[in-house]
């Protein structure tokens, strides 16, 4: 009894010590990600609809922070950090679907979606449509070579 009381200690420690280590290095991705946006973000209004592996009806959500290579999502109920997820998207008309992952989650806020399926030419087209939507609704935390020409044509 005493010897699987302690088996039980030892692998919670071990679980813990593993869960710790797997969200230091998430934070440290999510860390070069930040520092490393291939596009500037646009704060603004953006329908998306979220389709989660395990649920079967898609979240129609609204994005209201976004660029070609992801966004922020307002929601009390994120998702976890790491899931997978497909996102539609529109250019007017014209759905586009990639796949993504949960990369920020902040209960009762919302969480940050890096989009990692489109192809450079989408990308491209979503980033200008973005643009075009609202050339001045840049959202800017730093500095970088791309988002310096935000806004202009």
């Amino acid at each position: 009894m005493r010897s699987s009381l302690s088996l039980a200690t030892g692998l919670d420690r071990a679980f813990s010590i593993l869960a710790k280590r797997d969200l230091l290095i998430e934070d440290c991705r999510y860390s070069l990600w930040q520092k490393s946006r291939r596009w500037e973000r646009h704060k603004i209004s953006v329908v998306l609809a979220l389709h989660d592996e395990r649920a079967t009806t898609p979240m129609r959500l609204t994005a209201t922070d976004i660029s070609a290579s992801g966004c922020y999502v307002e929601t009390i109920f994120p998702l976890i950090i790491g899931t997978s997820l497909k996102v539609d998207l529109w250019i007017a008309s014209e759905k586009l679907t990639t796949r993504s992952f949960v990369r920020t989650s902040d209960p009762g806020l919302g969480m940050g979606i890096e989009f990692i399926g489109l192809k450079p030419e989408d990308q491209q087209r979503f980033q200008e449509y973005l643009k075009a939507l609202n050339p001045w609704g840049c959202s800017i935390e730093r500095p970088n070579s791309r988002a310096r020409d935000c806004g202009k044509n």
